[in-house]
């Protein structure tokens, strides 16, 4: 049986007990994304009963959380997104390339999340300065530009929980030049990536914290071949399965709940799986297993999916009518039509919404003429 993140919570007043410990610490995102997920489909909290006129079935649905650490509703946002995303990208081979960081950054990204949005603002002009330079020296033209589409996953955390923050990014095999015309590429340098890699991220940090200068001349020495850049194998529109892969680092917890072998009241044991393929079991305190899960959360109202180049928002449909392809897009009506509303179990109707209890009562309106709307 799975052990749930929830119960390793929940049982023994784990929680409560390391809430009271590091109660200073602590910040009120985070505690309210812990206490979402520990009252996720709590009949106390709220329900929706819905009734099927043709069968007579009743089908009783309690609020979730919609939380970062509830599992149960991860599940949900990542078959969701993952069959948005499959809409977003052109129908094209992608590439799946891994950017790193070198551990001196660990500490500094932790100490200032803002690095990361530093970082990821580095990824679009590094691919463009790589995939063009071939065509540069081929057709002797130094203005030449090649713009990819990148989708760009944000991880802060490896098998082990440590924080180890990089960057999963989906790229276009080829791009759009000067002319807006789509140009394939088949073959890409790593060596050069890491190296130009290694440039931005540098003088970006050099800019953004002029006193680190010392380390980053220091890193520019270490780390003669560049920051480590690695690709994963040529990505498939079709291949619903890796995006589900990408979708659930996004949103669910850091560790997944099958990798969890066993918890009591003072220690957690989990695995973890290599690259190389080795098995390694880790054990922690309960309470060094929350401080590991819990760093992970993002700062409230961050995003960890950027889209850049072709698939800005302010671009992507312009593509995608400039390069022939197919826009599937919803209107609001189609989004929010039976939204959330079950189907009876027996004939297959959308059911009908009879009794909802739990949500807040409506606020008091502002007083007649104190808004926009009461003038025009």
């Amino acid at each position: 049986m799975t052990l749930e993140i929830k119960r390793i919570f929940a049982e023994y007043d784990n929680w409560l007990r390391y809430r009271l410990a590091r109660k200073n610490t602590l910040s009120e995102y985070v505690v309210g994304e812990v206490e979402r997920m520990l009252h996720c489909r709590d009949p106390d909290k709220g329900f929706s009963i819905y009734f099927c006129g043709d069968c007579g079935e009743y089908v009783t649905r309690h609020f979730s959380c919609n939380g970062r650490l509830c599992t149960k509703c991860g599940k949900r946002y990542v078959d969701g997104w993952s069959r948005q995303l499959r809409g977003r990208l052109f129908p094209v081979n992608h590439r799946h390339i891994v950017f790193t960081l070198p551990s001196e950054f660990r500490c500094l990204v932790k100490e200032d999340p803002e690095l990361v949005r530093v970082f990821v603002g580095c990824i679009q002009p590094v691919l463009v300065s790589v995939l063009s330079y071939k065509f540069r020296k081929r057709l002797k033209d130094e203005d030449f530009k090649l713009t990819p589409g990148v989708a760009c996953f944000t991880h802060t955390f490896g098998e082990d929980l440590k924080f180890h923050p990089h960057f999963h990014c989906l790229v276009t095999e080829g791009g759009v030049n000067d002319c807006d015309d789509w140009v394939d590429v088949r073959y890409i340098s790593f060596e050069a990536l890491r190296k130009v890699w290694q440039y931005h991220v540098l003088i970006a940090l050099k800019e953004y914290a002029p006193w680190c200068s010392s380390l980053v001349d220091a890193l520019f020495k270490r780390y003669p071949k560049g920051f480590y850049v690695y690709a994963k194998d040529t990505v498939h529109k079709t291949e619903r399965g890796f995006l589900q892969y990408l979708a659930r680092y996004v949103r669910h917890p850091a560790v997944a709940e099958s990798r969890i072998l066993s918890f009591d009241d003072e220690r957690v044991s989990f695995f973890c799986q290599h690259d190389n393929g080795v098995r390694e079991n880790v054990t922690l305190s309960v309470f060094g297993f929350f401080d590991a899960l819990l760093q992970h959360l993002p700062v409230k109202g961050r995003h960890l999916i950027d889209y850049l180049g072709l698939y800005c928002n302010r671009e992507r449909l312009y593509y995608f009518e400039l390069l022939g392809f197919v826009v599937k897009q919803q209107t609001m009506a189609q989004r929010m039509l039976f939204r959330g509303l079950p189907r009876c179990p027996k004939c297959g109707k959308v059911m009908d919404l009879i009794y909802r209890q739990g949500l807040t009562e409506p606020s008091v309106p502002p007083p007649l003429g104190s808004v926009i709307s009461h003038w025009v």
